[in-house]
């Protein structure tokens, strides 16, 4: 997938994962902690650091969770 001129990452909705089918906005957010974290990381500043590793741990876990939900209700 090509890079947007403007330097954003591009969205990407893991078609085979089920973060995608679970819930389209927490995966657009989860790539745009991705690239707020990646816009910090060349600073400067241990602050922005945390804050951003710290909302992506957040969202991550909470990705993780839907998955496992999704995935225990398809057993059933």
């Amino acid at each position: 997938m090509p890079k947007p001129r403007d330097g954003r990452r591009p969205t990407d909705f893991r078609a085979g994962g089920a973060s995608a089918q679970v819930g389209a906005p927490l995966a657009l957010a989860a790539d745009r902690c991705i690239a707020a974290y990646e816009a910090v990381r060349d600073l400067d500043d241990p602050d922005l650091h945390r804050l951003s590793e710290m909302l992506l741990l957040a969202v991550g876990k909470r990705l993780a969770r839907e998955d496992r939900q999704a995935l225990r209700q398809r057993m059933n």
